[in-house]
């Protein structure tokens, strides 16, 4: 069993993946203290993980799962490429992450999205009092999963953020995250706006075009 911090989903499916790779046919069960989007549960699969269990599992529940694992035997999981870090469209600096401009971020939303079947995602707006995106840019980029999808830019005085395979319901922490930071950071009030995809769907394309076209 893999207990996965927010901030490692990628060097554990990176591990997930080696394993596999090695020959490693034990069952692997990931557990994380937060809920999991449905991209990182299908890479998890595509990596070669067996399952997963949430962080408030009682005892007893963890005890069968692994239980249930260990009865499964040798598993029978393959790693398979991800092919979603094609994906990765944030422009780098240094060794980590600048923003993308407004005409960027609608681009790279389109394409985030052109090939899937039945995309959802979140897009979030923040602007801050005094109209400063740079460090409220930076909080943002820190709060994302960029290998997993996110997209962050600075736009129109704000700063937009793109949840990939996030529902409207799964993005509060991400805004408590980045709130509590700019408070940290002496940072004043923030007005945010959440459109989800495809519930928002006319709002969602007058800011970024029809998402489901190039």
């Amino acid at each position: 069993m893999l207990v996965i911090r927010r901030d490692l989903v990628d060097e554990a499916l990176t591990l997930v993946r080696e394993l596999r790779r090695a020959g490693n046919r034990a069952p692997i069960l990931l557990m994380t203290s937060y809920r999991l989007r449905a991209t990182d549960r299908a890479r998890a699969l595509r990596a070669g993980a067996d399952g997963f269990l949430p962080g408030d599992a009682s005892p007893d529940e963890l005890l069968l799962r692994v239980e249930s694992l260990v009865r499964m035997g040798r598993s029978a999981a393959t790693p398979v490429e991800d092919s979603e870090m094609a994906l990765m469209l944030q422009p780098q600096l240094g060794e980590g992450y600048r923003p993308l401009d407004g005409d960027g971020f609608r681009q790279a939303v389109r394409a985030h999205v052109s090939g899937d079947r039945v995309p959802f995602f979140t897009i979030v707006n923040i602007r801050s009092n005094n109209g400063d995106s740079a460090p409220l840019s930076a909080i943002a980029l820190r709060n994302t999963r960029v290998e997993g999808g996110d997209l962050t830019a600075v736009d129109d005085g704000g700063v937009k953020i793109y949840l990939h395979s996030a529902r409207r319901k799964d993005v509060a922490p991400f805004i408590e995250r980045v709130r509590e930071e700019w408070r940290r950071a002496g940072g004043g009030e923030l007005e945010i706006e959440t459109l989800a995809y495809p519930a928002d769907e006319s709002r969602v394309q007058t800011l970024v075009g029809d998402p489901a076209s190039t």
